[in-house]
């Protein structure tokens, strides 16, 4: 659901700065005698996420009751695992749990210490869990203001 392919190495011309100078012809005793094989490679490689079918899943179920959505969640995919772990953190990514009612507004906890109005942090998921139904809804992003 999330691991996508590897990317890296192949865009950087294979042809490394400094690579044929130390090759000497067809005399290997010039040769290093060993390297590395991220330096032929063009660099390293790593895993990407496709994240599109986790929030398909969160956008197709707003209006439902987080509990269980969560459930569901956690039967189709395994804690235990490295894959089902990944899955889980970056739900947290993208649906806030932790919000409260204070004046007739939703707040929340910023990641940093910080207490503002659901939406308008500097860093804000896409959905966020009723403090009161317990349901799953959309945030609707306000613009920051400037202080």
């Amino acid at each position: 659901m999330i691991e996508c392919y590897r990317a890296g190495g192949g865009w950087i011309d294979k042809t490394v700065k400094g690579y044929q100078k130390r090759k000497v012809g067809n005399e290997y005793q010039y040769s290093p005698k060993q390297e590395r094989m991220k330096v032929r490679s063009g660099g390293e490689k790593y895993s990407t996420d496709n994240l599109q079918p986790l929030l398909r899943f969160l956008d197709k179920n707003t209006g439902k009751y987080w509990d269980k959505l969560y459930s569901e969640l956690c039967k189709k995919m395994s804690k235990d695992s490295l894959l089902g772990q990944h899955l889980f953190d970056h739900l947290s990514d993208f649906v806030e749990t932790n919000v409260y009612k204070e004046n007739g507004k939703l707040m929340v906890n910023g990641r940093w210490g910080s207490v503002h109005e659901l939406g308008t942090g500097f860093w804000c998921p896409e959905f966020y869990v009723h403090p009161v139904s317990g349901v799953l809804l959309k945030i609707k992003k306000k613009k920051r203001r400037r202080t």
